[in-house]
């Protein structure tokens, strides 16, 4: 989550309609990793990231549904 922004930022991994990753609330200048290489196995697959944000205050949600797809290949 860039240092700049004012909202806790989540985010959530699908492969194939099937999450594989799903982030707690992550505040801003801050960052969490996840090894989605173990996760699948060798070959070309299309992830669908989704990313929430939330209030810093009352950890309302305030919006959700910005889905970017990103294909990686695994070796």
């Amino acid at each position: 989550n860039p240092e700049t922004n004012e909202v806790y930022l989540s985010f959530d991994v699908t492969y194939n309609d099937e999450v594989l990753y799903s982030s707690d609330l992550i505040e801003p200048g801050k960052m969490e990793k996840f090894d989605i290489y173990s996760s699948l196995d060798a070959g070309k697959h299309t992830l669908i990231y989704s990313i929430s944000s939330y209030d810093l205050e009352t950890k309302e949600k305030y919006w959700s549904g910005i889905k970017q797809e990103q294909e990686i290949l695994i070796k």
